[in-house]
């Protein structure tokens, strides 16, 4: 089996260094995993921080969050550049392999210090054991402290996280934090156990919705204001343009309806690979132009993307995903094998694959990539069951 991975890494193109390589070295980095978030949450009026971040800085028009087994899936996918599966999960909770490459590992290796901070339990999902490996030095949620500065009632507020956690870091030289959100979190309604879409009722009642979508939309008003405390808290602390915020969804909110779903939606979605389409913020208060990537890309693809971005050395071959603003073709593969490339979009149930307009598909494409897929799968499972990391980088 060693062999067989050997073989993948050696035989797999590494991604080139590109015009943004380094582009934010030095800066510090806030990345922020939000619950339940996705492109339909972003509006002018109701979201207007979540506007001004995703049409600024870095705007990656073809991104997809895709739902690999809830937001544990969605972590481990932004966090490790590898491709979940629940025995791939269950490995990295039970063997605690080092993930090298995260970004708390990346960065402290670089002098950086790496915190992080969730508003909901702290064992969660074995966060306990799963934040060491991605090399957070500090951890902090409810029931190990932050229970003593929020409300730690269902649901918290995003907002008071924030508030009662940047002292931690703000004023440190150099640092990455880390912040899971739960404010977005279902159920959407107004009385049946979501207290901050009730919190925001009354900014979203007129809406010509339903009422999911409505207390969905409610909900993440609340990641709203936390991003806009951030924002100020840094500005106040004169950091604001040293500090780089980088934001991705856990996945899509898929307690909503399709109909839902795309009675707020500027297009038509499917429930397979469009309705998994979102944003992926990287933004700095000192960019003097948008830079727009049409490029397709993906969750697994956050990690390398940032690292690049931030100057840090790494050996591509070693993360599934690649780096987005890299010269190699955007790939976003889902949990049932369907994707999207460049060139189209493959759905593994029905076999059909549907080429971009003006994009000539060569024979044999199809198969390539399914090849390409597959082989994906199987290593991110035999680099965490193999401690891969451990075994080539630690020693």
């Amino acid at each position: 089996t060693l062999d067989e991975i050997y073989t993948y890494i050696n035989s797999t193109a590494p991604t080139n260094k590109n015009e943004y390589t380094g582009y934010f070295e030095g800066k510090n980095l806030i990345f922020i995993l939000a619950e339940g978030f996705n492109s339909i949450a972003v509006d002018k009026e109701l979201t207007p921080t979540l506007y001004k971040l995703s049409n600024s800085g870095f705007v990656f028009n073809n991104f997809y969050s895709p739902v690999f087994l809830s937001t544990t899936g969605g972590e481990f996918q932004a966090t490790t550049g590898l491709i979940p599966s629940q025995t791939t999960l269950n490995l990295w909770k039970e063997q605690s392999p080092t993930i090298s490459y995260s970004l708390g590992n990346s960065f402290s290796d670089n002098g950086y210090n790496a915190r992080a901070f969730h508003d909901w339990t702290y064992t969660y999902y074995s966060r306990e054991k799963t934040m060491k490996t991605l090399g957070y030095s500090e951890y902090i949620g409810i029931g190990n402290g932050l229970e003593k500065k929020i409300d730690s009632s269902w649901l918290p507020s995003d907002l008071d996280m924030i508030k009662a956690t940047t002292e931690n870091y703000i004023n440190d030289e150099q640092y990455v934090t880390y912040y899971i959100t739960v404010s977005g979190h279902a159920p959407y309604n107004f009385g049946g156990g979501n207290s901050t879409a009730l919190r925001h009722k009354e900014l979203v009642e007129n809406l010509d919705y339903n009422t999911e979508v409505k207390a969905y939309l409610a909900a993440q008003i609340e990641l709203d204001k936390a991003l806009e405390e951030l924002l100020k808290q840094l500005e106040n602390n004169g950091t604001l343009d040293d500090t780089v915020i980088a934001l991705v969804g856990d996945h899509y909110p898929y307690v909503l309806s399709m109909d839902s779903i795309n009675s707020i939606s500027d297009y038509e979605r499917d429930s397979i690979v469009e309705v998994n389409r979102s944003n992926f913020i990287i933004w700095n208060n000192q960019m003097d132009e948008n830079i727009y990537v049409d490029k397709v890309g993906s969750q697994i693809d956050v990690l390398p993307t940032l690292l690049n971005l931030f100057g840090i050395e790494y050996d591509s071959r070693l993360i599934i995903g690649k780096d987005i603003l890299s010269d190699q073709e955007g790939l976003a593969i889902f949990s049932n094998r369907s994707w999207v490339s460049d060139y189209g979009t493959y759905y593994e149930a029905t076999k059909e694959f549907i080429p971009k307009k003006e994009k000539k598909v060569e024979d044999g494409y199809v198969d390539k990539i399914n090849t390409e897929v597959a082989n994906k799968f199987t290593m991110s499972n035999l680099f965490i069951k193999y401690k891969i990391y451990d075994l080539l980088l630690e020693e």
